[in-house]
């Protein structure tokens, strides 16, 4: 009888979390989800900052390296600068005989544009057409040559917002009437390039040279100019 008296006095804790013990958990985790999340947004923030300029970088670098193969593979090279609106033109000769055209046109909020056609002989036979000027609105183009081959006539890039192109020039030094004076002398055979890329509030700027490079048969260099008209 005893025991059973003892059993029913015994009393089970049941006693579960307070009110103010959920709120203080509550807001601990919340203060941890905070951290949590602003480290993954500064971490996304941060990559998307490096992937965009290390873009605009290999943007920059892939389109002086083209421009470059288009120098140094021409068997004659023309560049025309407009100082009206700052456009340049590239009218090239590869050693196919194949006419190479290049253009940059420049925009007033610094989106300019470079388009390059690497058979323009076949643009014009294509569209029976003959002009000499890029028609921007139709870019990038794609028609067939007489053979049946295709050549692409395509946007090199569209983040352009400056790009400079002279002849190349070197410092030398000669005595005259006694004394040493130093003065350019143009390298009539090296372009010396200059673009700047710009996009998201990213920018990239790079100097390139590019020298021709073609040789005759004796293996001397051919007395190729590159002509610049202002």
């Amino acid at each position: 009888m005893r025991k059973l008296f003892c059993k029913a006095e015994k009393k089970v804790n049941k006693k579960g979390f307070t009110l103010v013990e959920l709120l203080v958990c509550v807001a601990i985790m919340a203060v941890i989800a905070l951290m949590v999340s602003q480290f993954i947004v500064s971490s996304t923030a941060a990559y998307r900052r490096i992937n965009s300029q290390t873009k605009i970088q290999e943007t920059c670098q892939d389109t002086l390296t083209q421009i470059s193969n288009i120098v140094r593979n021409s068997k004659s090279l023309t560049v025309t600068k407009t100082g009206d609106d700052g456009s340049i033109k590239m009218e090239s000769v590869n050693d196919e005989g194949k006419k190479i055209i290049l253009k940059y046109i420049p925009d007033a909020n610094g989106n300019g544009c470079i388009y390059v056609d690497y058979d323009y002989n076949a643009t014009v036979d294509a569209e029976n057409a003959g002009k000499d000027e890029f028609d921007e609105i139709s870019y990038p183009d794609i028609a067939e040559t007489a053979s049946g081959e295709e050549y692409n006539s395509f946007l090199l890039t569209d983040m352009v917002k400056e790009f400079k192109v002279n002849l190349a020039t070197y410092k030398t030094q000669e005595t005259v009437g006694g004394k040493v004076v130093e003065r350019d002398v143009t390298q009539d055979r090296t372009l010396d390039m200059v673009l700047t890329l710009s996009k998201n509030d990213k920018e990239f700027t790079q100097n390139y040279k590019a020298s021709l490079r073609n040789t005759d048969s004796d293996g001397l260099s051919t007395k190729l100019t590159i002509q610049i008209v202002e």
